[in-house]
């Protein structure tokens, strides 16, 4: 059987199907080359949206894409933070932006950003919830290509 590679730079290590792949670095971008506001796309598999009491209506065969912006570059801890719902099941899964007509990799998702929220601050009730903030953080590619270039 023989599969398509429609990622330009991704190309099989094993063309009899072993199913590894490796790719050129030029379909990277760098963390001081990811301009603020871009917009971006995750891709992943978010199984903490599955509940047993609800009928899935998603197929996890197939990742699911969501799109969103690049909302700040943490330059004092060199994470990108992007405003796109982030989910358990995301985490790893890749990031990446259009450059020039062109997706280009720019990292990996690694957690979501909660939120505390009071349950009923005016009635003087201190205790408080941890929910999705809608913010998800990257790790840009730059620390995975250093590693592989150790390599």
């Amino acid at each position: 059987m023989t599969q398509s590679y429609r990622t330009p730079g991704v190309q099989p290590l094993f063309p009899g199907g072993l199913g590894a792949t490796h790719f050129t670095t030029d379909i990277c971008t760098l963390f001081t080359n990811v301009p603020d506001g871009n917009e971006t796309y995750i891709l992943g598999y978010p199984v903490e949206l599955f509940n047993k009491k609800i009928p899935l209506e998603v197929d996890f065969d197939f990742p699911m894409i969501r799109k969103g912006i690049v909302s700040q570059k943490n330059r004092k801890t060199l994470k990108l933070i992007i405003d796109s719902g982030v989910y358990g099941g995301n985490s790893g899964g890749p990031v990446l932006i259009l450059n020039e007509n062109q997706f280009k990799l720019v990292g990996l998702i690694t957690q979501f950003v909660p939120v505390s929220t009071r349950i009923v601050p005016e009635a003087g009730v201190t205790n408080s919830v941890l929910v999705n903030s809608g913010y998800g953080v990257v790790e840009p590619i730059d620390f995975a290509l250093e590693l592989m270039r150790e390599f």
